[in-house]
């Protein structure tokens, strides 16, 4: 369970403020970070959540923390079948433009543009204004 530790410093976070965050007492959490008690299966599954890592990177069993693994393959997208999309569902080109570069990323790239998008989306700043016809 070293990681805990790990993934809380990586966030700037005291151990009070992890705690807080994965809503756990902190006496608890202290116990789980320093390893003296046994976190739960419900707690393991409670940490991975939050941390959005697998529950084998928090047990030291992996470094990967997302669990793609290099066996782990995606398909490409050919030209045929992009031409076909932008015909088919009408998309313009930077539409076009960002699922070509979207499909030529692996699996954990894809995933941290994913996230990217979701934490632009949650500023407010960056969504498109849907009471009017311009974006």
């Amino acid at each position: 369970m070293i990681r805990l530790r790990e993934l809380r410093e990586a966030r700037h976070w005291n151990m009070r403020q992890a705690a807080d965050f994965l809503k756990k007492p902190y006496t608890t959490y202290v116990n789980h970070e320093k390893e003296y008690r046994e976190p739960t299966s419900d707690d393991l599954v409670s940490y991975a959540r939050a941390y959005e890592v697998t529950i084998d990177y928090l047990l030291g069993k992996t470094d990967d923390p997302k669990g793609y693994g290099d066996a782990f393959a995606i398909e490409t997208i050919d030209e045929d079948d992009i031409a076909t999309m932008e015909t088919a569902l009408k998309f313009d080109h930077l539409t076009m433009s960002m699922l070509k570069n979207f499909y030529s990323l692996n699996f954990e790239g894809q995933d941290k543009v994913i996230n990217y998008t979701k934490d632009l989306i949650a500023t407010g700043l960056y969504t498109r204004n849907t009471d009017s016809k311009v974006g």
